[in-house]
């Protein structure tokens, strides 16, 4: 209540104090314009901002095919770096679209898995080829449908090398090469 005192006491119109009361009303309507501007703003940036992008990335941008955590601790993906037909590697997914082996292990040449080795997933008596199979549904709704487009997509590390071209002597290079090159940290590509 004594804020309530305080507020009316200076926006009470008196004739004394009328230049005082019309300061208070318009620095009240100043603030209150700009604290309606600032949220006006922030939920327009927050919040309209990323729907928009959403809405338009989900239009335009291609299916993008990730790897999850279930695929990466599966025996369809594991294999590959116990086989020697694989060359002890494991295979990224358009390496594994490629290849003609679901299943490049041989029990004859390759070492023993582990009984702690995740099973294979059978299908119609041959394992579960993810990969071929997720394709050819994509080539069948690609077919029917010409707006769909897809790529694979996997996160990998690399070193990034910057090289910075400068045409003049300046104070940074006066007695360097004109030639200055930066080495950033580990990036993801």
């Amino acid at each position: 209540m004594f804020e309530f005192k305080i507020a009316f006491k200076y926006l009470l119109f008196k004739k004394r104090r009328l230049s005082a009361s019309l300061i208070s009303l318009l620095s009240i309507f100043v603030i209150s314009l700009v604290v309606w501007v600032v949220l006006v703003f922030l939920s327009v940036t927050n919040g309209i901002e990323k729907n928009w992008l959403k809405k338009l990335t989900s239009l335009n941008a291609p299916v993008r095919i990730a790897p999850t955590d279930q695929y990466y601790s599966s025996y369809y993906y594991m294999i590959d770096s116990y086989s020697s037909k694989s060359d002890y590697l494991a295979k990224n997914i358009s390496e594994k679209l490629s290849s003609d082996l679901s299943d490049p292990y041989d029990g004859e040449i390759d070492i023993e898995l582990a009984r702690s080795f995740p099973k294979p997933i059978i299908e119609n008596g041959k394992l579960l080829d993810p990969i071929k199979k997720l394709y050819k549904i994509l080539e069948n709704e690609n077919s029917s449908n010409l707006d769909i487009s897809y790529q694979d997509y996997e996160l990998s590390a690399a070193q990034l090398r910057l090289t910075l071209n400068r045409t003049k002597k300046d104070l940074f290079t006066e007695f360097k090469d004109e030639r200055v090159n930066f080495l950033t940290q580990m990036s993801y590509l």
